[in-house]
């Protein structure tokens, strides 16, 4: 009987170990999570300048692209003029 109970308490002893490993694993995952959020009103605010910014870039480059089309166009027509006269 005796016997018995000294492997009981070797499995017990044994799950506890693996148990308090478990938790300690838990419990560092948290916390790293907790510190991987940061500070998201700063990022907020960076970020809605950011694509503002891009924003306004597009807008610019597509303003240059139709200018130079229509620089084209008027380029096209003008020839079109020449070799009709």
């Amino acid at each position: 009987m005796q016997r018995f109970n000294k492997a009981i308490d070797c499995i017990t002893f044994k799950n506890l170990k693996e148990m308090k490993k478990l938790v300690l694993m838990a419990a560092a995952i948290v916390a790293v999570s907790f510190a991987s959020c940061g500070n998201k009103a700063a990022n907020a605010e960076q970020a809605a300048a950011d694509s503002i910014r891009i924003a306004d870039s597009i807008a610019a480059v597509e303003a240059a692209a139709a200018e130079a089309a229509a620089q084209a166009a008027d380029t096209v027509a003008a020839d079109s003029a020449v070799v009709a006269e």
